[in-house]
């Protein structure tokens, strides 16, 4: 492993993970991350699945 983006240790307790409501979700945590990719600019995508689907990147500074 080279890092650990981070994740919530209290999303999977909630009632209904991983279809918990928009406002639970956070900017620097993911609750239900399921793939992962890299674009040629070296940009990481995270993918997660929940009822409304949630894509984020992490842009290389």
């Amino acid at each position: 492993m080279i890092t650990h983006l981070g994740e919530d240790q209290q999303a999977y307790k909630q009632t209904g993970w991983p279809n918990l409501p928009l406002d639970y979700f956070r900017s620097d945590k993911f609750s239900s991350p399921h793939g992962i990719c890299v674009d040629s600019k070296h940009n990481v995508y995270v993918a997660e699945w929940t009822q409304f689907g949630r894509i984020t990147k992490l842009a290389r500074m």
